[in-house]
């Protein structure tokens, strides 16, 4: 290799470790949660649930981790690049486990869960162009992650599908069929169009309160996967100009196919027109809006009570939030830096008595280019109507050194 002159630099990196951790959200004493109850009419009496039995056998978490990567530099380095392959894996996570009843709880927090990451990155300089006056240098990097959830159990009263077989950032959804003539919310079941009530099996007990006859694990089978907030690429790029005194500094960052979840911006069954809302309210069904995308507002009348109260608090797991018109997937370039320098002659800087002095403007975050996030501020943020988008601002610099 050392009469091959257009090669600068090569590396080969190998790399193995193991990691440790301890988690802080669990103890091996018995946990509980202090709370009062009423036994007596009139009398508040204080008392302790356990939410986490003791395990004194519970130890660190270990992730092992393998790295195999490439360094590579042509043409005098005006080439270069990098490229990294990495697996971990996690295992004696902190999981729930079912436990034999006999010990006095069904669950219990154990080293037995497990996760995989792996991935590839990638990062690239190139000199663009080098002349007497006039310089253009670049920087490139994009990294794809993968994970993989090996090993979790779920509670038997659990209504929420398990990760087990997916991305730690899974994401579930209803996948519901339009709306009825009375503006009830309808969804696909085995390839059918059915009413809610059909959909949650739904019993009305005398207006007071809607029970679902379905069982934890029937209740978890109605969802079916959305996909993950786990970017499948992420990574950026630099630009920097030079010509004479002059440089311009353009940094920016992307995202591609990263799914992500809305918080609903009203509730069917708890609208208050004291509140503000987004304007999206007039895409709401009504007898005057019967085109309407969304579910309508519900009275706790006789004609709405059991969908009332299933949407009000007996819906276990307040599945409203996974009908499958709250995601969207997502993917944008930010533009994070646009900097403009000057630097003054050394000329002028001897006449001054300065050691150097350098003047710059800089407008960050001025703007980024996205697949659709109407109504919000930000795509980063897409989805919570209370996110504080990040800010717009330009300054100017002067640097002065004697």
């Amino acid at each position: 290799m050392s009469s091959a002159d257009w090669l600068s630099n090569l590396k080969l990196r190998i790399s193995y470790g193991l990691q440790g951790n301890v988690d802080k959200n669990t103890s091996p004493f018995v946990v509980g949660d202090w709370n009062t109850t009423t036994i007596l009419p009139g009398n508040s009496e204080p008392i302790i649930s356990v939410s986490s039995p003791p395990n004194q056998n519970l130890r660190w978490e270990k992730t092992k981790n393998w790295n195999v990567g490439v360094d590579m530099g042509v043409f005098d380095n005006r080439i270069s690049f990098s490229v990294d392959a990495y697996y971990r894996k996690s295992v004696d996570l902190i999981g729930m486990r079912s436990i034999p009843q006999e010990n006095g709880f069904e669950f219990s927090t154990m080293n037995w869960a497990e996760a995989t990451n792996k991935g590839v990155e990638f990062s690239l300089s190139t000199v663009n162009i080098r002349a007497k006056d006039f310089r253009w240098t670049m920087d490139f990097n994009i990294a794809h992650n993968t994970s993989n959830v090996d090993k979790i159990q779920v509670r038997d009263d659990s209504y929420t599908p398990s990760l087990e077989g997916h991305s730690i950032g899974a994401l579930f959804k209803l996948n519901t069929a339009g709306l009825d003539e009375n503006g009830m919310q309808m969804f696909w079941k085995e390839g059918q169009k059915v009413s809610m009530q059909e959909f949650f099996n739904l019993e009305d007990l005398y207006g007071f309160m809607t029970l679902s006859n379905l069982t934890a694990e029937e209740y978890r089978n109605l969802f079916t996967y959305a996909g993950t907030t786990e970017p499948k690429f992420t990574g950026g790029f630099i630009n920097r100009f030079y010509y004479k005194n002059f440089d311009l500094t353009i940094s920016t960052s992307f995202i591609i196919d990263q799914t992500m979840q809305e918080t609903p911006f009203y509730n069917p069954s708890a609208t208050s027109p004291g509140s503000n809302y987004s304007n999206r309210v007039s895409q709401i069904w009504s007898s005057s809006n019967t085109t309407g995308l969304y579910p309508k507002v519900l009275g706790n009348n006789e004609n709405d009570a059991m969908i009332y109260n299933w949407y009000n608090s007996d819906d276990p797991a307040n599945s409203f939030k996974n009908y499958d018109y709250w995601f969207k997937d997502m993917s944008y370039l930010r533009v994070n830096s646009i900097r403009l320098g000057y630097t003054l002659p050394n000329e002028v800087i001897k006449k001054l008595r300065l050691g150097s002095a350098r003047i710059s403007f800089e407008a960050r975050n001025p703007f980024v280019i996205a697949s659709s996030y109407k109504g919000y501020f930000d795509p980063e943020t897409w989805g919570n109507i209370y996110a504080q988008p990040l800010p717009k601002t330009f300054s100017c610099g002067l640097d002065i050194t004697f």
